[in-house]
């Protein structure tokens, strides 16, 4: 296998939440193989993060070279909409953790999805209300917005059919 067929990799790193990044601030790092690129000109020591800590994770063994890393709720959950870590988390007053604003409550994974779950359209990112909202950047209130390469991982997610997994 030749790595000129690579392609584009995502990785998560935090701090909190039992990351050791200790900077507090998350960030998106994609490589495009060599030469590539990060989305906010700075990189992170990925043998840091801890395992399983990535909302991608990995396809199946027989899906090959060319298939993308499956994005799931447990990740987009803990990485994303719940971890201090992450300046654009939906956590703490007058957020959906603790307590439940416009309708969503994310204590809980089960509990995160089974609220946000009737903003979304399983397979339609642009017809889902929780896409819309995030890149408007209404949400999250009081923080920065939600960085773009971390709304593509929710809407990938979503045009995979949004599955609680």
């Amino acid at each position: 296998m030749g790595w000129g067929r690579l392609g584009v990799v995502l990785v998560i790193a935090w701090g909190g939440c039992g990351g050791s990044n200790s900077s507090g601030q998350g960030t998106v790092v994609v490589s495009h193989g060599e030469g590539g690129s990060t989305m906010d000109g700075s990189t992170r020591d990925a043998s840091r993060i801890p395992p399983g800590a990535s909302p991608v994770e990995a396809g199946p063994p027989e899906a090959g070279m060319d298939a993308a890393p499956a994005v799931t709720w447990t990740g987009i959950y803990q990485n994303l909409l719940v971890n201090k870590g992450s300046p654009s988390n939906c956590t703490g007053a007058s957020c959906h953790d603790p307590g439940t604003e416009k309708g969503i409550d994310l204590s809980t994974p089960q509990m995160g999805y089974t609220t946000i779950s009737h903003r979304l359209v399983p397979g339609s990112p642009d017809s889902s209300d929780l896409v819309t909202v995030l890149q408007s950047g209404y949400m999250p209130q009081g923080r920065p917005p939600m960085a773009a390469a971390n709304i593509d991982l929710i809407r990938a997610w979503i045009k995979a059919g949004a599955l609680e997994n």
